[in-house]
């Protein structure tokens, strides 16, 4: 079936980027380590790893960037750790730095922005309009999408932080219809979450469209298989495949 659409909406979050986490912290794993041994503590690789994971699982409220990383996940991840606390402000704060200075040849690795930049340039040769609006941190998403060499095809890139408002609230869907500017029933939103992004956009009145991403990089805390009564107007597995259904 093919969806006639003039303005089309892109989740950031395993939609446009690929979760690159767990790829920092492969790469990073000797340099965290060594960090760790510095003041004494003689954690393995896989015992910083498996805390690191199950802190980013644990942590969340609004607004917050698991891809990027934040101080309070890094937190927890020191406390399931064992960190004394009189270390924990100095260890955090090297985590941090080392964390991010993996991200970039991380979210590299693990996306495919040669492919990502011909199919949404094919988008735009056919008149679409293109924006960005998922939930976390503005300058996380904006950093993603210029390593990626993406931004220029969008006419606007938003965040939850800077609405102050999360999806699924349908405040935000009525700020993305806005950012689009067209009719909602010739736009489109494009995400991975049924909760989030699916659900909220069918009830806006806008056209949804389901990315299923690889399962490797599918973020765990996310209910892929939640029910919630509306069905997206297609399933993609790839994002060059919206070329095949819109109009």
């Amino acid at each position: 079936m093919l969806l006639a659409v003039d303005g089309i909406a892109f989740d950031i979050g395993n939609t446009l980027v690929l979760d690159p986490f767990d790829a920092v912290l492969r790469m990073k794993a000797t340099e965290i380590r060594h960090m760790f041994s510095s003041f004494g503590y003689k954690f393995t690789s896989d015992e910083i790893i498996k805390a690191w994971q199950e802190s980013n699982e644990a942590v969340n409220y609004r607004f917050i960037s698991h891809f990027y990383q934040e101080k309070p996940i890094i937190g927890q991840c020191m406390e399931f750790l064992g960190v004394e606390k009189q270390h924990r402000r100095s260890i955090g704060t090297q985590l941090l730095i080392i964390y991010r200075s993996g991200l970039k040849p991380a979210v590299l690795a693990v996306n495919d922005g040669r492919n990502l930049r011909e199919t949404l340039g094919e988008l735009k040769q056919l008149g679409k309009r293109l924006a960005v609006f998922g939930n976390g941190r503005q300058k996380a998403v904006e950093l993603f999408i210029k390593w990626l060499g993406i931004d220029p095809f969008f006419t606007q890139v938003s965040t939850s932080e800077k609405l102050g408002i999360e999806k699924p609230d349908e405040i935000a869907f009525n700020y993305i219809l806005k950012m689009l500017g067209t009719v909602r029933e010739r736009c489109i939103y494009v995400g991975d979450d049924p909760v989030n992004d699916i659900c909220p956009a069918k009830a806006a009145g806008m056209l949804a469209v389901r990315y299923v991403p690889p399962a490797q990089v599918s973020t765990p805390w996310r209910n892929y298989k939640a029910k919630t009564g509306r069905k997206p107007d297609a399933v993609i597995h790839s994002l060059e495949e919206l070329l095949e259904i819109v109009k």
